[in-house]
């Protein structure tokens, strides 16, 4: 059963502004990477905070740009920007995972997962020439509500509405751009219109007997570090639905942090013991 636009309930338009700007600390400066800092350190890296921080910085940058620009005053712009984000230090994040043991293999395979961007019009990143990976690091429900809906053939159903505000990472595949060797891909590709869809893991395996294995009660904790590029920030809209059992209509409306993911690692979250490291080529 499709969903038609005709049915659906009028949606509270998304806000032009970065879901990051709400509620942020004007004083907050973001924990940087350093691989001699625990990774507990990096709690204080609340997306929502580090984004609204990136932002500021490039806004402190003097000339803004508008309609009346030219592409002068454009190039003149980016070009302070770019001076001014270059000081900017890798950050790190905490991020989230998930591990499961393979017996065969002696060994937890903890996993991180991206999937590609499904917003069509993304062009500033192009995410199908970079063929863009998704690392979400926070989504927080918006809106949700509950509507009847009915298809062309009379069928009625309950249909439910979310808006979710997502921030992520936008990482170009490629060895120079991510981790290479440490990514596994899933087991599902679609056709979305003009390029594949997939996900992806950056994966990590653990070795570790059965016996320790069963006794093991800590979880598995993961950081993803990245370093920032042009054009730093980017905004994009996607949406999900399910047509059977129980119809949904999910609008994502999402805020990237564009670079390069430098190093994925796993940690103990008892004892914060780094188990790996996973560095992308040029480091």
């Amino acid at each position: 059963m499709a969903l038609s636009a005709a049915n659906a309930p009028a949606q509270t338009p998304a806000k032009k502004t970065s879901p990051a700007a709400k509620g942020a600390d004007r004083s907050f400066a973001p924990v940087h990477w350093d691989p001699a800092l625990p990774p507990t350190a990096y709690a204080r890296n609340d997306p929502k905070q580090v984004f609204a921080w990136v932002k500021r910085k490039i806004d402190a940058v003097p000339g803004k740009i508008d309609e009346f620009s030219s592409s002068a005053d454009r190039e003149a712009n980016a070009a302070a920007v770019a001076a001014a984000m270059s000081a900017v230090a890798p950050i790190a994040f905490l991020t989230k995972c998930e591990a499961e043991y393979d017996a065969e293999r002696q060994a937890f395979m903890v996993k991180q997962k991206a999937t590609a961007f499904r917003d069509i019009l993304l062009k500033q990143p192009n995410a199908e020439a970079l063929k863009l990976r998704k690392l979400v690091l926070r989504s927080d429900v918006i809106e949700s509500s509950k509507s009847a809906t009915q298809n062309a053939y009379g069928a009625r159903s309950m249909v439910t509405y979310t808006d979710v505000s997502e921030l992520a990472l936008g990482v170009p595949s490629g060895a120079m751009y991510e981790p290479a060797g440490a990514v596994v891909r899933g087991n599902y590709t679609a056709t979305v219109m003009p390029y594949a869809y997939e996900f992806i893991y950056y994966t990590t395996a653990v070795a570790m007997p059965a016996a320790e294995a069963r006794a093991k009660k800590s979880q598995f904790g993961c950081i993803a570090v990245v370093s920032l590029e042009a054009p730093y920030l980017f905004s994009y809209e996607e949406r999900e639905s399910t047509t059977r059992i129980a119809p949904s209509l999910d609008v994502f409306y999402g805020t990237g942090l564009f670079g390069r993911l430098d190093r994925v690692q796993v940690y103990d979250k008892a004892n914060v013991k780094i188990y790996a490291t996973h560095e992308r080529d040029g480091l």
